[in-house]
């Protein structure tokens, strides 16, 4: 039984050394030239059915920093394609269950949303199982459709916590107007949203002159729930 006992020790013995070599090694690789290039290769099969992501010109490393030269994801007649993104995230942070973004750009977002009309219906609820605290620089984002929307300069800082999900947006330019807004949304139903967005608009009067205009507006209200309303 005395032998029995100490093969059984020496056995959970190697298992953690072999573990904890493995995680080394992991660690190590993640920290290298070309992995962030890999996680992203092996990911794609393992993406849910219908969607696609295809990325290009890939550089850096997970545990560092990265460089997207070229991200086109479609899922169901959504199409999102991103140019030169960039990050720099702290990895250690996802030990408090939180992921820390301390940099986040793109030279150029573009939406093509294709999917049928359907009846407005309550969104389904987003929760998120870790902390995020993300912010962002989009130099151009244009939306497609029928009247295509192009919008420059967007930064904001997105943050997901408490079960809140909360948009800063410190600048955007849409057409002759720059804007400010602040977003709160409750991850759970009911979902209540609290949206309050500022702006500076140029206007055109008579004799091609023009006066800036300042405009604010507020939105609140349950999205889901027994009687959603805004």
């Amino acid at each position: 039984m005395r032998k029995l006992a100490f093969a059984l020790v020496w056995v959970v013995e190697l298992v953690l050394v072999a573990s904890a070599a493995l995680l080394l090694a992991a660690w190590i690789w993640s920290g290298t030239e070309g992995s962030l290039a890999t996680l992203l290769r092996q990911l794609q099969p393992y993406l849910p059915a219908g969607q696609t992501l295809v990325v290009t010109d890939v550089q850096g490393a997970i545990r560092n920093t990265g460089r997207i030269g070229s991200l086109h994801w479609q899922s169901n007649g959504l199409t999102i394609r991103a140019s030169d993104l960039r990050f720099i995230w702290q990895p250690w942070d996802l030990l408090q269950r939180r992921i820390r973004v301390d940099q986040l750009t793109i030279a150029q977002l573009q939406v093509d949303d294709q999917r049928p009309a359907s009846e407005p219906k309550p969104p389904p609820e987003v929760v998120l199982p870790l902390e995020l605290d993300l912010p962002f620089v989009i130099v151009q984002v244009r939306l497609a459709g029928e009247t295509p929307v192009v919008a420059s300069g967007l930064a904001g800082h997105y943050r997901f916590r408490d079960n809140q999900h909360q948009l800063d947006v410190a600048s955007v330019t849409v057409a002759q107007g720059s804007y400010s807004a602040r977003l709160n949304l409750q991850a759970r139903t009911p979902m209540t949203l609290d949206l309050q967005l500022q702006g500076t608009v140029n206007a055109p009067v008579s004799d091609g002159r023009s006066i800036m205009l300042d405009a604010s507006g507020t939105l609140r209200g349950p999205l889901a729930g027994n009687n959603p309303h805004l």
